[in-house]
């Protein structure tokens, strides 16, 4: 259960049931999260997805202008091999009010084969510009995937983040341990698609970085806030794929100024091969909603091509590590950074 400091006044809390909690005027009020009545799974095989292991529920952050109507979207799943929650009911719900703690029950709706569901929202529904959270509930466990809306103006400003190899010392986390995670496997095969010379030990030496607690680049998270302190939005947009959303929002939460957080739909879009296109795709919507990037940090070579054909200024793309300074063929140089602090210490605020 949360708290929240809000000044004392008649409040209406939605609580999950669909009922309305009444407050006095001198009452500090409690923020109701939304829950559901657990019931019995409807798949008959959905005990065997449980069984193999802890939810790696994920939900999608998105970005609309104001009175924009919008999707909301989940992917559920369990264990290490995220194996799929399918034909299972889901309750979405979403925060009213940014500043408030008041949340509407919007719809329930069955996952598909891939263990998906969405919720529709209509337009005019968030027409105050701020983040919105909003949540699914799984019935048959009651386990979470959780995500956010960013309602934002035409025009807001705002800087990019990758996070593997940028805002982290390594590079290790994004493509094999990924693979191996999500599959629970490390045939040759696998390690042929992942395009790793690492062994099956060092592939999961690195995903124990993910998992617990990964090295940040010194000065990153300074550089980040300092961002944040003169207005602009931070956005994440990482090839770690659904699976890690969890611990990916736990960490940037602990760490981080708040942004949108954007992961890849599947292993094959965290590949070098996928991870060009999906980024470069996802800061193009970002554009078309209104979003103004004044920076871009980088540090890989899909992070140099996808920013470019994004249509990013490689002049205001700043790449950490080796390849700083390098250009995606037909576009400009980038901006190499030696380190954050050096970086930090040209900046004119």
């Amino acid at each position: 259960m949360r708290m929240r400091s809000l000044t004392p006044t008649l409040f209406l809390v939605t609580a999950a049931c669909g009922g309305a909690l009444r407050l006095p005027e001198s009452k500090v009020p409690v923020c109701v999260e939304p829950s559901v009545a657990r019931t019995a799974w409807q798949n008959p095989l959905s005990h065997l997805a449980v069984a193999t292991g802890e939810p790696v529920h994920s939900g999608e952050d998105v970005v609309i202008q104001p009175g924009a109507a919008v999707t909301l979207a989940g992917k559920f799943a369990y264990g290490p091999t995220s194996k799929d929650l399918e034909y299972e009911a889901v309750t979405a719900f979403l925060e009213d009010d940014p500043a408030g703690c008041s949340w509407s029950r919007l719809d329930t709706v069955l996952t598909d084969s891939d263990g998906r569901a969405t919720v529709q929202v209509p337009g005019g529904a968030l027409t105050a510009p701020g983040m919105y959270q909003f949540r699914f509930v799984v019935h048959g466990d009651q386990s979470e995937a959780t995500a956010r809306v960013w309602v934002v103006e035409p025009g807001t400003k705002a800087v990019l983040f990758d996070i593997d190899g940028t805002l982290t010392r390594a590079d290790l986390e994004l493509v094999g341990d990924a693979v191996v995670f999500t599959v629970g496997s490390s045939s040759e095969l696998l390690f042929e698609l992942a395009g790793s010379p690492l062994s099956r030990t060092q592939w999961m030496f690195g995903l124990e970085r993910v998992v617990n607690e990964p090295q940040a680049h010194e000065g990153a998270f300074e550089l980040a806030h300092r961002w944040a302190s003169q207005g602009y939005l931070p956005i994440y947009v990482t090839g770690r794929p659904y699976l890690f959303d969890a611990i990916t929002r736990r960490w940037l939460d602990e760490h981080l100024p708040a942004g949108p957080l954007f992961l890849t739909h599947g292993v094959e879009e965290s590949m070098p091969s996928g991870v060009v296109a999906y980024k470069r795709d996802t800061i193009t919507h970002l554009s078309a909603v209104g979003i103004e990037f004044e920076a871009a940090y980088g540090n890989a070579a899909t992070d140099v091509c996808a920013y470019a054909e994004a249509g990013l200024d490689p002049s205001a793309t700043y790449i950490i590590g080796e390849l700083g300074g390098t250009a995606c063929p037909g576009y400009g140089p980038t901006q190499a950074v030696e380190s954050y602090p050096e970086h930090m210490a040209s900046m004119p605020y």
